[in-house]
């Protein structure tokens, strides 16, 4: 392999390949004019096939320039490990064919930049992807938002593990707003290193051509479920809608029960009639200990208690291709249809193989239990003062992601483009309930949108006072 020009250790060059990009990526210099070059990228097309992928390393144009021996031994990596690949932006492949024209060593390392890409697209098998112009959440994003938008496209929409390869430190705090996990080498570091601060020592052992040299690297890890990029920044205190009609009795909603436990309480109408969660009453809200607190608990619990039963309906019946087995199947259970967390927790514990293999690990599971019973304790102490809350507001939003990470999984595209047709009076009243669940693309911004509530609303100050 031919010695590649580096700016690992200059940082001078490295601020200096930066503010370039920077400057053309404010004007948008480059957004229309692709190369030839770039357009037959993407229609030879490596074969890479995304969705036996678990983490994807998204690459901005700064990173690659400056750190091409990096980028290379990356490469090497995802080339021998099945679950990893490199993405490459649109913008970048855009950037890359404008800068290349360029005069002294900006135009030169953009060149050896897209002479690299362009050989690997060209090579039949391959660790690395080009983004496609389809691929993204919002049309129409430009300079950092359109990284940010691919970052969250594969996030969200392909359920991949993302970290975003850049020296650009303000799109690195809008991606940590986004729970992008981001990566800036400022320093020397070896691939090897940085990999294994990702996946672990499952890595393969280091190739023979990478140096042993010791590596010192700074990485800003957020390893949480990222929000949407549609946010909700409302002022108010108690602004989620109010169910008035709503005359429950908190304490036979919210006590303390095992999510194990078999509870043969449930009127044998249940089994025919979905459970209706129903929220407090604005007057229940505003008269209790902890008002917020307890309003953004009861909101997210009647989503995770409504929705479950509707999409492990859908995951039975994808992988049995009956809807009457799996609803039998889920009925054998006393804790189907759910009416509490604790049956929430019971029932995705039973099925996680069937709902999350593959995209979480399996380990994961023995946190529904744990987090079900600290969330009913969450929910006295927010009602009356009883039993103990969140000990500070980054333990709540983590228990948040955690249900946020298993909804999505449920409620993945692939899940619900499949329309079921039941005779279920189970299922029919669920989607009634739900009206959107049999449209892929409406349910995921219903998702997305209470997700970025919950996670605004989970790190307000004052929350838990």
């Amino acid at each position: 392999m031919e010695d590649r020009m580096d700016l690992d250790e200059d940082e001078q060059a490295i601020a200096q390949v930066l503010s370039i990009v920077q400057v053309n990526r404010e004007h948008n210099s480059f957004a229309k004019s692709p190369s030839h070059q770039n357009v037959a990228i993407h229609e030879k097309g490596p074969i890479c096939n995304i969705d036996c992928v678990n983490i994807l390393f998204v690459l901005d144009t700064n990173f690659l320039l400056s750190h091409m021996t990096f980028c290379e031994d990356l490469l090497r990596y995802t080339n021998a490990e099945k679950e990893l690949a490199i993405v490459i932006p649109w913008t970048v492949l855009q950037e890359l064919d404008g800068l290349k024209s360029n005069e002294g060593t900006c135009g030169y390392l953009a060149r050896q930049a897209h002479t690299f890409l362009l050989e690997q697209f060209q090579q039949t098998h391959t660790g690395i992807y080009g983004q496609r112009v389809d691929e993204q959440c919002r049309s129409g994003e430009k300079g950092d938002n359109s990284i940010l938008d691919c970052c969250i496209y594969f996030q969200n929409e392909r359920l991949k593990r993302v970290i975003l390869l850049s020296d650009d430190k303000n799109l690195c705090v809008k991606s940590a707003v986004h729970a992008i996990e981001t990566f800036s080498l400022t320093r020397k570091t070896h691939a090897y290193d940085f990999l294994v601060s990702v996946i672990g020592e499952n890595l393969k052992q280091q190739p023979k051509s990478l140096s042993q040299a010791p590596a010192i690297m700074e990485v800003d890890v957020v390893a949480v479920p990222s929000p949407s990029i549609v946010s909700s920044t409302r002022a108010s205190t108690v602004d989620f809608p109010m169910d008035a009609q709503d005359n429950s009795a908190w304490s036979s909603r919210y006590a303390r029960v095992d999510a194990t436990t078999v509870i043969d309480e449930r009127p044998t109408e249940s089994l025919d009639i979905a459970y209706d969660y129903p929220l407090l009453s604005k007057q229940e809200i505003l008269a209790s200990s902890h008002p917020r607190t307890l309003k953004l608990l009861d909101q997210i619990t009647k989503v995770l208690v409504e929705h479950s039963g509707i999409l492990l309906v859908a995951h039975l019946t994808n992988v049995w291709e009956t809807e009457d087995l799996a609803i039998q199947t889920l009925h054998s259970s006393n804790s189907f249809p759910p009416q509490n967390i604790n049956d929430v927790a019971f029932i995705l514990e039973r099925h996680w193989g069937t709902c999350f293999d593959g995209y979480i690990p399996f380990k994961e599971s023995s946190r529904l239990k744990s987090i079900a019973l600290d969330w009913e304790k969450w929910m006295l102490w927010a009602e009356n003062g009883t039993s103990s809350g969140p000990e500070s507001n980054e333990l709540l939003l983590d228990a948040i992601l955690f249900w946020v990470k298993l909804w999505r999984v449920l409620s993945r595209q692939n899940i619900l483009q499949h329309p079921l047709q039941t005779h279920s009076l189970v299922y029919q009243a669920m989607q009634t309930r739900i009206a959107s669940i049999n449209e892929p693309s409406a349910y995921a911004k219903f998702r997305e949108q209470q997700i970025s509530k919950w996670t605004e609303r989970a790190l307000r100050p004052g929350l838990l006072s």
